[in-house]
């Protein structure tokens, strides 16, 4: 039967094992597996000396050597910084094996509520076509708000010279008695930005509007106005009394400030 115990204690299974572990310095034989489905597990210890047994987690944490993917449904908890490699970020960046330059499916833009960190990454999906997107085909950034605010149009009544801020305010109506030369003023009309501002007189005396502008609060300068196809541009313009309207386009092109009435 061969020996079955050493002074007095019996040799069971399990001893036996672990005498053969302790032996071989806890090792176990591993194989270089770069292909196969798998699903492969991540394995754990329950402690960092001494006879351990190995565990895995068959639920949340799984390898596919084929695709080099690794996969959870558990959250990454980290104090350090995490670099994402180029691959990770290779498959980020495109969808169905092709490069978003092919694409014509919208994309959505992502953002992080917190420039310090946490809170994860968040889209601008929104109902509607209100949405911030990009289509990678045309490359065209779409919105329903472009270079503008909410609440970005504004209705006026005042017999007064008008300042209106480009950065808040992109379309602008002002119908009112005019009763004497008015300044229409626009303020931070940076570069790209434009307003639109349509205005009607109704008191019965014809008046002149003047037009000046600035890129930023300060430093205003009359605005050099076209008046029509053939017509030398203006920094002042008559509107007609009694209803008479007109229709001012202002923009900063370049660092120009410009526009035209009609």
């Amino acid at each position: 039967m061969g020996i079955t115990a050493i002074n007095g204690v019996a040799i069971t299974a399990s001893l036996a094992t672990n005498a053969t572990s302790a032996a071989s310095s806890s090792t176990i034989t591993i194989n270089d597996t770069t292909t196969g489905t798998g699903p492969y597990y991540i394995m754990f210890a329950d402690g960092t000396t001494g006879n351990r047994a190995a565990r895995v987690d068959s639920s949340t944490l799984t390898y596919n050597a084929t695709t080099n993917a690794l996969t959870t449904t558990a959250s990454f908890a980290t104090s350090a910084s995490v670099a994402i490699s180029a691959s990770l970020s290779n498959q980020i960046q495109t969808a169905g094996g092709v490069g978003p330059e092919g694409q014509t499916l919208q994309q959505y833009i992502v953002f992080v509520p917190n420039y310090a960190g946490g809170g994860g990454v968040q889209t601008s999906v929104a109902s509607g076509s209100s949405a911030l997107r990009y289509i990678p085909s045309t490359q065209e950034f779409r919105a329903g708000l472009i270079n503008n605010l909410a609440g970005g149009t504004k209705t006026t009544t005042a017999d007064a010279n008008l300042t209106i801020d480009a950065a808040l305010t992109q379309s602008v109506t002002w119908i009112a008695s005019l009763t004497a030369t008015r300044s229409l003023i626009i303020n931070n009309l940076a570069d790209g930005r434009f307003v639109n501002v349509y205005i009607r007189n109704t008191n019965a005396t014809q008046r002149q509007i003047i037009f000046s502008g600035s890129a930023t609060t300060s430093g205003h300068a009359l605005m050099n106005m076209s008046v029509g196809a053939g017509v030398a541009s203006a920094t002042i313009q008559n509107i007609a009394g009694t209803s008479g309207t007109m229709l001012v386009h202002a923009f900063n092109i370049g660092g120009n400030l410009v526009g035209g009435v009609s």
